[in-house]
């Protein structure tokens, strides 16, 4: 008994989630443009209207590619 392992717990890391509606936000505007995933996150850092929309302010960081896919794929 004096000899049991302690247990360390360490935080996940990584960045946190965005919002699980901002995203369904980002997969409906990709729908109705029928746009690529790529071509999204250029566009809501190019569009201050896509920005509002989504609620992020200029500079914040928005949605990549690959955050954008794997929502979608996690929806499937």
């Amino acid at each position: 008994m004096g000899n049991v392992p302690k247990v360390v717990v360490r935080p996940k890391g990584g960045r946190p989630p965005y919002d699980p509606v901002v995203m369904f936000k980002v997969l409906v505007l990709a729908l109705m443009h029928n746009l690529s995933d790529e071509r999204m996150e250029f566009l809501i850092r190019d569009r201050f209207s896509w920005l509002r929309f989504l609620g992020f302010q200029i500079g914040e960081p928005t949605p990549d590619q690959k955050t954008i896919w794997l929502f979608r794929e996690k929806l499937t």
